[in-house]
């Protein structure tokens, strides 16, 4: 896979990604929240993802939240509504967290010292609130702030360690195929 052009529910992920694939295109989804259908979400994303499907492999990601489906079928979901508004899903990676990307950062059990008091590194990270788990064990000290804590958290976690302990990912990774120093941590 060519280096890709992203597409993220938040505002940590398009920082992560900025800082993390330089010079890459990402964009945010434009809709987010534990009640939005992927009817929703393909709606917004079908004009961006059709904007440079001849020019990036396209990787999307977001989380799961509140939904009662499984990453893996929003993640069938959201590839049906795309080819709905005709989005080639050639070259189309989606990947969902399981229930926030904070669950991600928890799966690596190497975490730094100001969250060594969460159940970091456990497999049964999946299906919880990562994000509140952070958010009350934080709070605390300095308190947890996504855009500051959180994304440097997410850069400082190995994948290769957190996907051990957290299916959703593992999933994710194992669909993306370009070549970056954080993904070969």
């Amino acid at each position: 896979m060519a280096d890709p052009a992203f597409f993220v529910e938040g505002h940590m992920e398009q920082r992560f990604i900025t800082q993390v694939c330089k010079g890459q295109p990402v964009r945010r989804i434009g809709c987010n929240g534990d009640q939005v259908s992927m009817a929703g979400m393909a709606k917004h994303l079908a004009p961006l993802l059709r904007l440079l499907e001849n020019r990036y492999p396209r990787v999307v990601f977001f989380d799961r939240e509140r939904r009662d489906e499984s990453c893996v079928e929003l993640a069938e979901q959201l590839l049906v509504e795309l080819e709905k508004y005709e989005v080639s899903v050639e070259n189309l990676v989606i990947g969902v967290a399981d229930r926030t990307i904070e669950n991600w950062i928890l799966a690596d059990s190497g975490l730094p010292e100001t969250v060594d008091c969460l159940s970091a590194g456990t497999s049964n990270i999946e299906g919880q609130f990562g994000k509140s788990l952070m958010r009350n064990a934080m709070n605390a000290s300095s308190g947890y702030k996504e855009t500051t804590t959180g994304l440097m958290l997410l850069k400082s976690m190995r994948p290769s360690v957190a996907r051990i302990n957290s299916e959703s990912l593992s999933h994710f990774l194992d669909q993306l195929d370009f070549p970056c120093w954080w993904l070969d941590r």
